[in-house]
């Protein structure tokens, strides 16, 4: 299951760290990984998250469908694991998730190509990672050439089954 794909692409899981930036943040390729690391993650987080759904147009260009609110984290992990293909699989489809109790500089994002970025202490993201078996280094990510975008058979009815059982209020 990929959001995204490439011809001739076939790097292996790895992340780099851009500690630059005004808030430090990773970006992570971890195809095949993706659910499990992501679940794994938000099983550690606080009771209660912000999140913001996304949904793109057809050409994957403009944002058709944009939702946000709070949902409890149990709740949450059982809606990505029952429409697991659409959260981790549709390249339509992209999302942001903040600890609400805590802060709302720290938080995960899965983009429509399927590339993890997680704004967190960057010593903290690398033990995550490096503990998961995931190499550090940098590599091309997957959108940085001509690439295609996966769509599910039946992606607009999944989509809307998936908005649905988050029941987020649309912007």
């Amino acid at each position: 299951m990929s959001k995204c794909k490439r011809e001739g692409y076939d790097e292996a899981p790895f992340f780099y760290v851009e500690a630059g930036s005004e808030t430090p943040y990773a970006v992570a390729w971890l195809p095949g990984r993706l659910e499990e690391l992501v679940t794994g993650l938000l099983r550690h987080w606080p009771r209660r998250l912000d999140v913001h759904v996304e949904v793109l147009d057809e050409d994957f260009e403009e944002v058709e469908f944009d939702a946000f609110g709070d949902i409890g984290r149990e709740k949450l992990l059982k809606v990505l694991a029952a429409h697991a293909e659409t959260a981790f699989g549709d390249g339509g489809v992209r999302f942001r998730i903040w600890r609400r109790e805590t802060d709302k500089e720290h938080c995960l994002g899965l983009d429509e190509h399927g590339v993890l970025h997680v704004w967190e202490e960057p010593e903290q993201v690398r033990a995550w990672l490096k503990g998961a078996g995931i190499e550090e280094r940098r590599a091309e990510l997957v959108d940085d050439d001509e690439h295609w975008h996966e769509t599910p058979e039946d992606s607009d009815l999944k989509r809307e089954r998936f908005l649905d059982a988050l029941q987020l209020k649309s912007s």
